[in-house]
């Protein structure tokens, strides 16, 4: 088998080959997530964990990819969220949440995303109903494609805590988008406000605790529309869930 490198070394490469190198290798990677979406919810559908010798798919999961417990619980739990399945007749059954599985088939998400839409929706207390519920699963799931995790846990904190808009005024992206990435979160923080006086600036703990926990650096992959009028009026107050950085 040949090992000759497909195109010119990387020190070859011009700085836009560079640029369009690196977006195409995260689209990979998400596309090599997708798939491994796929393998697992193979593995569970056929129990090919007690076959092989392991208690458990989680069990399974943990010791083949060598990653956490918590980590092999959270890529099942995508699975059975982003997958359709069969129902007991047979029929085919819709993903539970079908605007991010759009998103991940597409390879335009990946597994940060897909973790904070997750930990978001749960919680949405159960009395809100499925609509509303999806409504804001749809919502997340388009600004998902075009910010970076740690601004979509913001905009996720303001579903959950603005007062003055209620759960129904989803985010409408509107304006043109930019043409170039800022060079920082503040200049892409004042860049936003120039397009759009109604777009609130993120505070420095907003963008410190998206570092922080390590979803993102507050930063857009690539230029978004306004994300004014994702509140809910605090009806998402809920107990905190298993990631704690989310209840912060």
């Amino acid at each position: 088998m040949s090992t000759a490198p497909v195109g010119p070394p990387v020190w070859q490469c011009s700085d836009a080959a560079l640029v369009a190198k690196l977006g195409a290798l995260e689209t990979r990677l998400h596309s090599t997530w997708a798939q491994m979406l796929s393998v697992v919810t193979e593995i569970d559908s056929r129990a090919t964990a007690a076959t092989v010798g392991y208690p458990t798919t989680v069990e399974l999961v943990r010791a083949v990819t060598r990653v956490p417990l918590g980590e092999a619980r959270a890529r099942i739990a995508a699975a059975t969220d982003l997958l359709p399945s069969r129902g007991l007749n047979g029929a085919p059954v819709e993903p539970k949440l079908p605007a991010t599985a759009a998103a991940v088939a597409e390879h335009a998400i990946g597994a940060a995303d897909v973790r904070v839409i997750r930990s978001i929706l749960t919680r949405i207390p159960p009395h809100l109903g499925d609509d509303k519920r999806a409504e804001v699963e749809a919502e997340l799931a388009h600004n998902a494609r075009t910010l970076d995790a740690g601004q979509l846990m913001v905009l996720g904190k303001r579903i959950e805590v603005d007062d003055h808009h209620p759960l129904g005024s989803v985010v409408e992206a509107g304006g043109e988008p930019q043409t170039s990435l800022p060079q920082s979160t503040d200049d892409h923080v004042a860049a936003e406000q120039d397009s759009n006086p109604k777009l609130r600036p993120l505070s420095k703990e907003d963008r410190a605790q998206g570092a922080q926990h390590g979803v993102g650096d507050g930063q857009r992959r690539q230029p978004a529309g306004d994300l004014q009028g994702s509140g809910t009026g605090g009806l998402l107050a809920s107990p905190p869930i298993e990631n704690s950085w989310m209840a912060a």
